[in-house]
């Protein structure tokens, strides 16, 4: 009986010994791969990351696949890569759940496969991996591998946004606004607009200037559409440009300048936005904010009337008679 005892107890400890070696061999490999507290060397942590994965450790797994995927310290290899995601994956990393999910997704070095992919960014979502969880919201949304499930879709969308996912912030907003899988609710619409643009979301910033300009649900407020509006105009948004340039043609909101209202005309029109190129050619006609050129005012509402803006088409009409 007691030679049994000290037998279980010799197997723990080489157990526990080995499993030290373990961690130890994968601390050293990290040190390698990030080059902390010594040199970067990305074959010396191929190889400790390979021998650790060999012996099923799933961190090891993970990070084997990640150097096969980018040629650190090895040749690219897509087809190890995949092995080696799906070993870590299916022992349950989080990580390896997600790249995985994404190999599948966009189909590189396997045949894409969208409800695997959506299958693995369950997995990866359901241990808090924020990009996993709106990346299935997205699919669920949009019905990719799956019939589109509204409703989960905007939890998910909420889960992430909570979790500071900007696009996922701006995604739940456009849900609240139109009530998809969601309660309409103008107020959370607001908030989560407000809070992706001020991050930067462009997108966000100009559905927020919207919203106050028209007083969707909240206290209309043209000053302030204005300035979020300019901050959209400045990551070079079309629609905001346009829609800052007819708020300075008229002076809603802010003072009248015919200049300052060209300029955003000219960029909007630059990139091909109809009702901006329509109303640079009227400033070119009558002179406003840029010197008056007939040529240019018909060279401005030709462009919009090959996109089907009839009142361009009208006015170049009569331009020429």
């Amino acid at each position: 009986m007691t030679e049994s005892i000290d037998e279980q107890l010799i197997e723990t400890f080489v157990d526990e010994r080995n499993k030290d070696d373990v961690i130890a061999q994968v601390k050293l490999a990290k040190k390698h791969y990030l080059g902390d507290e010594t040199d970067e060397d990305h074959k010396k942590a191929f190889a400790w990351f390979q021998q650790v994965a060999e012996n099923g450790e799933r961190e090891g797994q993970y990070y084997l696949a990640l150097l096969y995927q980018y040629g650190l310290g090895t040749e690219i290899d897509l087809t190890q890569s995949f092995v080696w995601y799906k070993r870590a994956a299916d022992q349950g990393d989080m990580e390896a759940q997600f790249n995985l999910a994404l190999i599948y997704h966009q189909g590189k070095g396997v045949v894409q496969d969208l409800p695997r992919a959506a299958y693995y960014y369950r997995l990866a979502h359901e241990q808090g991996h924020v990009i996993a969880k709106f990346n299935l919201a997205l699919m669920l949304h949009q019905g990719h591998g799956m019939r589109p499930d509204y409703g989960q879709a905007a939890q998910l969308y909420e889960e992430a946004a909570y979790l500071g996912h900007v696009t996922a912030q701006y995604m739940i907003a456009t849900l609240y606004q139109q009530g998809e899988g969601i309660i309409r609710d103008s107020l959370q619409s607001y908030k989560w607009y407000k809070l992706a643009a001020n991050k930067g979301h462009l997108k966000a910033q100009y559905q927020l200037a919207l919203m106050l300009l028209k007083g969707d649900g909240i206290a209309q407020n043209n000053k302030e559409a204005a300035m979020w509006f300019a901050k959209a105009a400045d990551q070079k948004y079309a629609k905001a440009l346009y829609a800052l340039g007819a708020m300075l043609y008229k002076g809603d909101g802010v003072p009248q300048d015919f200049k300052f209202a060209s300029d955003c005309f000219i960029r909007a029109a630059e990139q091909g936005h109809a009702p901006a190129q329509y109303q640079l050619a009227l400033m070119y006609e009558n002179g406003q904010g840029v010197e008056k050129n007939e040529q240019e005012a018909a060279r401005w509402y030709a462009k919009a009337a090959k996109q089907g803006h009839t009142k361009a088409l009208d006015n170049l009409t009569m331009l020429y008679e």
